[in-house]
């Protein structure tokens, strides 16, 4: 998708930065790291991008066919 500029007018911006990302192996409840179609948040953003591996198509990981549900 080709970057776009909007002029915009608003009362306010908040930025949020200096976050850290959360590691989801020490959760082993979940299965991440154990389960292949288990994903974080970051992986699934990218996975649903236009610009992702699967061209803004959802695919499992293990596979990369479409899950059912």
């Amino acid at each position: 998708m080709p970057d776009t500029k909007r002029e915009l007018s608003v009362g306010a911006v908040i930025v949020s930065s200096g976050s850290k990302e959360f590691d989801a192996s020490v959760m082993a409840q979940y299965g991440f790291g154990r389960y292949p179609n288990v994903v974080t948040n970051i992986q699934l953003e990218r996975l649903l991008a236009d610009t992702g591996p699967s061209g803004g198509r959802l695919l499992r990981p293990s596979d990369g066919k479409t899950p059912e549900k």
